[in-house]
Protein backbone atom coordinates (compact mmCIF):
# COMPACT_ATOMS: atom_id res chain seq x y z
CA UNK A 1 0.00 0.00 0.00
CA UNK A 2 1.33 3.38 -0.95
CA UNK A 3 -0.08 6.49 0.64
CA UNK A 4 0.52 10.08 1.42
CA UNK A 5 -1.06 12.76 3.53
CA UNK A 6 -0.40 16.44 3.07
CA UNK A 7 -1.06 19.17 5.58
CA UNK A 8 -4.32 20.94 4.68
CA UNK A 9 -5.20 18.19 2.18
CA UNK A 10 -7.23 14.99 2.24
CA UNK A 11 -5.41 11.71 3.04
CA UNK A 12 -4.95 9.70 -0.17
CA UNK A 13 -3.62 6.26 -1.03
CA UNK A 14 -3.16 3.75 -3.77
CA UNK A 15 -3.32 0.08 -2.75
CA UNK A 16 -1.64 -2.44 -5.00
CA UNK A 17 -1.48 -6.17 -4.47
CA UNK A 18 1.29 -8.00 -6.33
CA UNK A 19 5.06 -7.96 -6.77
CA UNK A 20 6.55 -4.47 -6.65
CA UNK A 21 10.04 -5.47 -7.85
CA UNK A 22 8.60 -7.01 -11.01
CA UNK A 23 6.12 -4.14 -11.46
CA UNK A 24 3.38 -6.77 -11.61
CA UNK A 25 0.05 -6.19 -9.88
CA UNK A 26 -2.98 -8.42 -9.37
CA UNK A 27 -5.21 -5.48 -8.65
CA UNK A 28 -5.16 -1.98 -7.29
CA UNK A 29 -7.52 0.65 -5.99
CA UNK A 30 -7.26 4.27 -4.99
CA UNK A 31 -9.09 6.20 -2.37
CA UNK A 32 -9.33 9.41 -0.46
CA UNK A 33 -10.75 10.24 2.94
CA UNK A 34 -12.57 13.49 3.59
CA UNK A 35 -10.48 14.02 6.73
CA UNK A 36 -8.30 12.18 9.25
CA UNK A 37 -11.27 10.82 11.18
CA UNK A 38 -12.59 8.99 8.09
CA UNK A 39 -9.37 7.25 7.01
CA UNK A 40 -10.23 3.87 8.55
CA UNK A 41 -13.69 3.85 6.98
CA UNK A 42 -12.26 4.66 3.54
CA UNK A 43 -9.53 2.02 3.88
CA UNK A 44 -12.14 -0.57 4.86
CA UNK A 45 -14.12 0.21 1.71
CA UNK A 46 -10.97 -0.10 -0.40
CA UNK A 47 -10.20 -3.50 1.17
CA UNK A 48 -13.70 -4.71 0.28
CA UNK A 49 -13.18 -3.56 -3.32
CA UNK A 50 -9.92 -5.51 -3.55
CA UNK A 51 -11.49 -8.65 -2.05
CA UNK A 52 -14.26 -8.45 -4.61
CA UNK A 53 -11.82 -7.84 -7.49
CA UNK A 54 -9.76 -10.86 -6.43
CA UNK A 55 -12.78 -13.11 -6.83
CA UNK A 56 -14.18 -13.42 -3.33
CA UNK A 57 -17.91 -13.96 -3.70
CA UNK A 58 -20.12 -10.98 -3.04
CA UNK A 59 -22.04 -12.92 -0.38
CA UNK A 60 -18.82 -13.71 1.52
CA UNK A 61 -17.56 -10.13 1.23
CA UNK A 62 -20.89 -8.88 2.58
CA UNK A 63 -21.04 -11.51 5.34
CA UNK A 64 -17.59 -10.68 6.69
CA UNK A 65 -17.47 -7.01 5.71
CA UNK A 66 -17.51 -5.51 9.17
CA UNK A 67 -16.41 -1.88 8.85
CA UNK A 68 -12.76 -1.57 9.86
CA UNK A 69 -13.49 0.99 12.54
CA UNK A 70 -16.01 -1.39 14.17
CA UNK A 71 -13.92 -4.54 13.83
CA UNK A 72 -10.72 -3.08 15.16
CA UNK A 73 -10.91 0.49 16.44
CA UNK A 74 -12.54 3.75 15.46
CA UNK A 75 -9.44 5.66 16.57
CA UNK A 76 -6.57 6.12 14.15
CA UNK A 77 -4.37 7.18 17.09
CA UNK A 78 -5.26 4.00 19.01
CA UNK A 79 -4.42 1.92 15.94
CA UNK A 80 -1.07 3.71 15.59
CA UNK A 81 -0.23 3.13 19.25
CA UNK A 82 -1.30 -0.51 18.99
CA UNK A 83 0.88 -0.96 15.91
CA UNK A 84 3.93 0.44 17.69
CA UNK A 85 3.30 -1.86 20.65
CA UNK A 86 2.80 -4.83 18.36
CA UNK A 87 6.12 -4.18 16.59
CA UNK A 88 7.88 -4.24 19.96
CA UNK A 89 6.01 -7.37 21.09
CA UNK A 90 6.90 -9.11 17.82
CA UNK A 91 10.55 -8.31 18.62
CA UNK A 92 10.03 -9.85 22.11
CA UNK A 93 10.26 -6.46 23.85
CA UNK A 94 7.13 -7.15 25.87
CA UNK A 95 7.95 -4.61 28.60
CA UNK A 96 8.46 -1.93 25.96
CA UNK A 97 5.19 -2.84 24.22
CA UNK A 98 3.02 -2.46 27.32
CA UNK A 99 2.91 1.39 27.44
CA UNK A 100 1.90 1.59 23.77
CA UNK A 101 -0.81 -1.02 24.23
CA UNK A 102 -2.04 0.72 27.40
CA UNK A 103 -2.27 3.95 25.42
CA UNK A 104 -4.21 2.17 22.67
CA UNK A 105 -6.86 0.93 25.11
CA UNK A 106 -7.00 4.30 26.88
CA UNK A 107 -7.70 5.97 23.51
CA UNK A 108 -10.27 3.30 22.59
CA UNK A 109 -11.65 1.32 25.56
CA UNK A 110 -13.39 -1.04 23.10
CA UNK A 111 -10.22 -2.13 21.25
CA UNK A 112 -10.47 -5.88 21.83
CA UNK A 113 -7.29 -6.94 20.04
CA UNK A 114 -5.22 -4.39 21.97
CA UNK A 115 -6.49 -5.85 25.26
CA UNK A 116 -5.63 -9.38 24.09
CA UNK A 117 -2.13 -8.36 23.04
CA UNK A 118 -1.69 -6.51 26.33
CA UNK A 119 -2.76 -9.69 28.16
CA UNK A 120 -0.09 -11.66 26.32
CA UNK A 121 2.59 -9.11 27.19
CA UNK A 122 1.57 -9.05 30.86
CA UNK A 123 1.54 -12.85 30.95
CA UNK A 124 5.02 -13.15 29.48
CA UNK A 125 6.40 -10.50 31.85
CA UNK A 126 4.94 -12.30 34.87
CA UNK A 127 2.05 -10.02 35.77
CA UNK A 128 -0.63 -12.72 35.81
CA UNK A 129 -3.28 -10.55 37.48
CA UNK A 130 -3.14 -7.89 34.74
CA UNK A 131 -2.89 -10.63 32.11
CA UNK A 132 -6.13 -12.23 33.33
CA UNK A 133 -7.91 -8.85 33.58
CA UNK A 134 -6.96 -7.84 30.03
CA UNK A 135 -7.72 -11.27 28.58
CA UNK A 136 -11.17 -11.08 30.18
CA UNK A 137 -11.82 -7.59 28.80
CA UNK A 138 -10.72 -8.70 25.30
CA UNK A 139 -13.06 -11.70 25.54
CA UNK A 140 -15.97 -9.42 26.50
CA UNK A 141 -15.27 -7.28 23.41
CA UNK A 142 -14.45 -10.10 20.95
CA UNK A 143 -17.47 -9.35 18.76
CA UNK A 144 -15.68 -6.13 17.77
CA UNK A 145 -12.89 -8.16 16.17
CA UNK A 146 -12.47 -9.92 12.85
CA UNK A 147 -12.99 -13.68 12.66
CA UNK A 148 -9.24 -14.35 12.76
CA UNK A 149 -8.73 -11.91 15.64
CA UNK A 150 -11.48 -13.68 17.59
CA UNK A 151 -9.49 -16.93 17.45
CA UNK A 152 -6.53 -15.11 18.97
CA UNK A 153 -8.67 -13.42 21.62
CA UNK A 154 -10.60 -16.55 22.57
CA UNK A 155 -7.60 -18.88 22.65
CA UNK A 156 -5.67 -16.44 24.81
CA UNK A 157 -8.65 -15.94 27.10
CA UNK A 158 -8.85 -19.68 27.72
CA UNK A 159 -5.08 -20.03 28.08
CA UNK A 160 -4.26 -16.87 30.06
CA UNK A 161 -7.58 -15.65 31.46
CA UNK A 162 -9.09 -18.80 32.93
CA UNK A 163 -6.32 -21.37 32.35
CA UNK A 164 -8.52 -23.88 30.53
CA UNK A 165 -5.76 -25.34 28.36
CA UNK A 166 -7.98 -27.94 26.69
CA UNK A 167 -10.44 -25.29 25.54
CA UNK A 168 -7.54 -23.07 24.40
CA UNK A 169 -6.17 -25.98 22.33
CA UNK A 170 -9.58 -26.54 20.73
CA UNK A 171 -9.83 -22.88 19.72
CA UNK A 172 -6.25 -22.89 18.41
CA UNK A 173 -6.99 -26.00 16.35
CA UNK A 174 -10.25 -24.65 14.92
CA UNK A 175 -8.52 -21.37 14.02
CA UNK A 176 -5.82 -23.09 11.98
CA UNK A 177 -8.17 -24.16 9.21
CA UNK A 178 -8.64 -21.36 6.66
CA UNK A 179 -11.97 -22.84 5.59
CA UNK A 180 -13.30 -22.86 9.15
CA UNK A 181 -11.84 -19.39 9.76
CA UNK A 182 -13.75 -17.83 6.86
CA UNK A 183 -16.92 -19.71 7.79
CA UNK A 184 -16.83 -18.40 11.35
CA UNK A 185 -17.14 -20.51 14.46
CA UNK A 186 -19.53 -20.95 17.31
CA UNK A 187 -19.19 -18.83 20.37
CA UNK A 188 -18.81 -20.44 23.74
Amino acid sequence: MNGQAHRNAFPQWNEQLGEARADWWLTSTEGQASDKSHVLDALGKAASEIRNELGESLSTVQKFDTPLEQATTSSLEALQSYSLGRVLADKTDFEGAIPYLQRAVSLDPNFALAYATLATCYSITGNSSEARNNAGRAFELRERASVQERYYIESHYYQIGIRDLEKARQVYDSGRSPIRATAGHSET
